[in-house]
């Protein structure tokens, strides 16, 4: 059995509509979705990155991030949720003496350094 050229385009032609309605179309027309999925496609998980470097104990990631917002690499929300996240110095004392309840702490310091990170991202930038 052959089958016509356009046979496996089919899909194509029945997703494509309902994309454009989701998305917009590749022309002016936008849809209600295009305007989060196209702001947010490229740096939505900045801030996530940022916090995962305010895990690691010491100021030197601090710093690093600090030093990415300044010269205009990361946005002030990523800088938000390090700080929040970063326990700093204060992290080997708590790995040598009681690692579980360290890794707690850090776990619990990332809980609002995420809605403080994501809620700036937002509403604000």
């Amino acid at each position: 059995v052959r089958y016509p050229v356009t046979l496996p385009l089919l899909p194509i032609f029945i997703i494509s509509p309902s994309l454009f309605w989701l998305v917009g179309s590749p022309t002016k027309q936008k849809s209600i979705f295009s305007f989060f999925l196209f702001k947010y496609s490229t740096t939505f998980f900045v801030p996530l990155i940022a916090i995962l470097f305010g895990f690691l104990p010491g100021c030197g990631p601090q710093i690093v991030v600090a030093t990415f917002y300044l010269n205009g690499y990361v946005p002030l929300s990523a800088e938000l949720g390090n700080a929040i996240s970063n326990d700093g110095d204060a992290l080997f004392p708590a790995i040598a003496l009681a690692p579980k309840a360290a890794i707690m702490a850090t776990v619990y310091s990332a809980i609002p350094a995420i809605i403080v990170a994501y809620s700036y991202m937002f509403f604000f930038e």
